[in-house]
């Protein structure tokens, strides 16, 4: 059954997109990520909204080596950029609740972390804050930069960190018998040497989708594949 914090979370997110009567940009995002740990199911939902857009998403992750599924309701606003603004977390399977919000160059984050009540702040610089970089980046890949510095904070230790992205080459690829215009990007961990952390993206070119990505998500930890499902 689940935790009534659970319906709590959701009646806020109906009313907000009610009341705002927000349109989704076409369909929902599908996005199917694996690896020899799982297998994870992403929908996410973007909607224009004020200056900027809101999105939601649902992770539906799926433990191989112990037969376990996790369930992760995400939402938040963004900027015309794509940067973030405000971004919310609940997974009851996790035992977590959190929010965070930037106001200036200050991240302030509070709420429930693995069970544990929380509450930080963190001082940044001018640079965007992203928590799901192939959404963030949109707005990048779309303009005539060539690289991008940006935060992120690391949901399992809840430390920030800032990462360079570098357009590295346009590149055809095929997902499943499709052939598309992308460009790859490679993220890196400012301070720390490529060899020891680099995350592979492709965008579709035409309209700065992720389509494709290749991350090692911590150390000695497995390739996880993410692609775009058409």
């Amino acid at each position: 059954m689940k935790d009534k914090r659970y319906f709590a979370w959701q009646i806020p997110v109906f009313i907000f997109f009610l009341l705002n009567s927000v349109t989704i940009i076409g369909e929902p995002l599908i996005y199917n990520e694996i690896s020899t740990d799982g297998e994870l199911t992403i929908s996410l939902e973007l909607s224009p909204f004020n200056k900027g857009f809101v999105f939601l998403s649902e992770e539906l992750e799926r433990k191989a080596k112990i037969n376990k599924e996790i369930i992760r309701k995400i939402k938040g606003e963004l900027d015309a950029t794509y940067a973030l603004i405000t971004w919310e977390l609940f997974s009851e399977d996790e035992k977590m609740e959190i929010k965070i919000e930037r106001t200036a160059n200050i991240i302030y984050l509070s709420g429930i972390h693995k069970g544990k009540k929380v509450s930080k702040k963190y001082k940044i610089d001018d640079s965007s804050w992203y928590q799901d970089w192939g959404l963030g980046l949109r707005s990048f890949i779309l303009s005539d930069s060539k690289k991008i510095d940006f935060w992120s904070i690391n949901l399992d230790d809840l430390n920030e960190a800032k990462f360079s992205a570098v357009k590295e080459k346009d590149e055809t690829i095929t997902l499943g018998n499709i052939k598309e215009s992308t460009i790859y990007v490679t993220i890196t961990l400012q301070g720390l040497p490529a060899f020891i952390f680099t995350a592979q993206y492709w965008f579709e070119k035409r309209e700065g989708l992720e389509v494709l990505r290749k991350i090692n998500k911590g150390p000695f930890s497995p390739l996880w594949t993410k692609t775009l499902k058409k």
